[in-house]
């Protein structure tokens, strides 16, 4: 009997040991998983940094590109969407100059024009409802095919939605470096407005600041839509904004001049008001992949003509 007890004990010893071997191999085996995974984890949010830090250096080249472009001899006079800072950047390898291929990263983006749209803001001048632009949004509502009911409704939010404190200095003057906290899709929101009104005037409208006071914020005929020019060109119908547009597509606006010779209406330069061939707010769009990060980010700009600095940036978010 006593030698079969010894196996017997035998046998258990080794169930025992294979059963502690077992729980340490899972035991590490779950110490490495864990360590494996907050390794990645950090290496991810290292990826994020450095693409996030890539895509404002993106935001800091096209600003660059911007003030290049506004000292080259010649160009100041005016801005064309067919000039090389509006060409889009197709995804573009960066690598790190070491020849490090796991730590290279691809950015890509453009620049747009924002002194072609309407400015949401102007409906509003010094605390009351700016009936010139309520006029110069319907018109555009009508371009659109909307109903001009929408705009009185728009300017009452935009209203209530400015800070109403009084100004110290009795100007209530708006630099071109402030901003309201209010963005077009919140606006269009408070408004009532339902996804297809909001969406169809998103492309002819912006959100630009107010400089000195002016009641009007000026736009660019060379980049302005054909809705724009006739909301904001009374002598002009739709029908001669569109062939203006088409014409001004092929052969860019030097000077106001050129809308009337492109146009044929005889003395349309003393009615032009707040149209210039020149743009002042951009919008710039950068993405950058780098490793498994992704990013994407958004900035308005200011460029004060003939100015000496890179474009003031506004703001800046991340998509």
């Amino acid at each position: 009997m006593k030698p079969r007890l010894g196996r017997q004990q035998q046998g258990v010893a080794v169930i025992m040991a294979l059963l502690i071997v077992t729980i340490a191999t899972l035991a590490v085996s779950g110490m490495l998983w864990r360590q494996q995974v907050q390794l990645r984890a950090v290496e991810n949010r290292l990826a994020l940094a450095q693409a996030r830090a890539l895509a404002l250096s993106a935001i800091d080249w096209a600003r660059l590109v911007l003030w290049e472009d506004l000292n080259l001899p010649g160009r100041a006079a005016y801005d064309h969407p067919n000039e090389a800072w509006a060409v889009a950047l197709a995804e573009t390898r960066i690598a790190d100059g070491e020849g490090n291929d796991s730590r290279e990263a691809f950015v890509s983006g453009r620049i747009h024009d924002e002194s072609g749209k309407l400015n949401a803001l102007d409906l509003v001048q010094a605390g009351k409802i700016n009936e010139r632009a309520v006029s110069e949004f319907e018109r555009l509502a009508e371009a659109l095919q909307l109903e001009a009911d929408l705009i009185p409704a728009l300017a009452e939010a935009l209203l209530s939605s400015q800070d109403r404190s009084p100004d110290p200095g009795g100007t209530q003057a708006q630099t071109a470096q402030t901003l309201p906290l209010v963005t077009w899709p919140d606006l269009a929101q408070r408004a009532g407005w339902n996804a297809e009104q909001h969406e169809r005037f998103a492309a002819h409208v912006a959100i630009l600041p107010k400089q000195n006071n002016a009641p009007i914020t000026a736009i660019n005929a060379n980049s302005a839509s054909a809705e724009v020019l006739y909301a904001r060109i009374e002598a002009l119908s739709l029908a001669q904004c569109r062939a203006l547009a088409a014409t001004r597509d092929r052969i860019e606006l030097r000077n106001t001049g050129d809308i009337e010779t492109a146009t044929r209406v005889s003395g349309l330069v003393t009615k032009l008001k707040d149209v210039d061939v020149r743009s002042e707010y951009f919008r710039i769009e950068g993405r950058v992949r780098y490793g498994r990060a992704l990013t994407a980010v958004e900035a308005l700009v200011w460029r004060a003509p003939a100015s000496s600095d890179k474009p003031h940036l506004l703001w800046s978010r991340e998509l």
